[in-house]
């Protein structure tokens, strides 16, 4: 995608981008258009994932704005192998799904149809917020990654589809974010970290977005199991008949 790649950076409007994407293939997907209503991508380097609803690649409440664009973009780039050091499809499928729910965790505290309308006080506000439910920093910055990833790779995107270039240096919680969060690693590592107390049952509202968030990701891997093993089953069953 070299050459498609330079005129990707020049292009300076939604339908320049949409002329030259229009008919394009995502890489290493089981032939989904760049703009098909949802995406096929591995899940793992053996089996492909269909992700049947199209709000795992779209963003529904803000279809053919900007951010669907850059959306759909970051995942393109991110399966071409452009960005992230990742294998080919590594994480892919999951980080289409927690890009999608950072954006509108972050759309809480204020509204942006096109990248350069997010801003630091919004990154702020988001960080506080999170620590605020009680996420651990590591747990914070895990989610501003997917964002940081974006801001890092800029130089693949029109300029319109970029995030503001001072995002995170204009920010006051980012930088100490990633101070506490490497201060809690060094502590873990040191076997200080982490607690022996039971789970607050006010955190529960927490561990229950996460496990449906895990359900979600791979339900279908859990039902492939099941069938696997029903068959297996039959299969040992079988064998014993014979043998008896």
């Amino acid at each position: 995608m070299s050459d498609d790649l330079k005129k990707l950076r020049s292009c300076i409007n939604i339908d320049e981008v949409r002329e030259l994407m229009r008919d394009k293939i995502y890489p290493n997907s089981d032939n989904s258009k760049f703009f098909d209503d949802f995406l096929v991508i591995r899940k793992s380097s053996t089996r492909y994932a269909t992700t049947k609803a199209p709000k795992n690649l779209t963003l529904a409440y803000q279809q053919e704005s900007t951010i669907d664009l850059a959306y759909r973009l970051l995942l393109y780039l991110r399966l071409d192998g452009r960005i992230s050091k990742a294998p080919i499809n590594g994480g892919c499928f999951d980080a289409a799904i927690y890009l999608k729910r950072v954006l509108r965790e972050l759309a809480i505290y204020g509204e942006f149809n096109s990248p350069n309308k997010i801003t630091s006080k919004m990154i702020d506000d988001y960080i506080k917020a999170q620590r605020e439910k009680g996420n651990h920093s590591s747990t914070i910055l895990t989610k501003i990654r997917y964002l940081e990833r974006w801001h890092q790779y800029a130089y693949l995107f029109p300029t319109f589809l970029r995030l503001s270039d001072d995002l995170f240096l204009q920010s006051k919680e980012h930088k100490g974010l990633k101070a506490i969060t490497k201060k809690e690693n060094r502590l873990y590592l040191l076997g200080l970290g982490g607690t022996k107390e039971p789970y607050p049952l006010n955190q529960w509202a927490i561990l229950m977005n996460a496990a449906i968030d895990y359900i979600e990701m791979y339900a279908e891997d859990c039902i492939q199991a099941l069938k696997l093993y029903k068959d297996t089953k039959k299969s040992v069953k079988s064998t014993k008949g014979r043998t008896n």
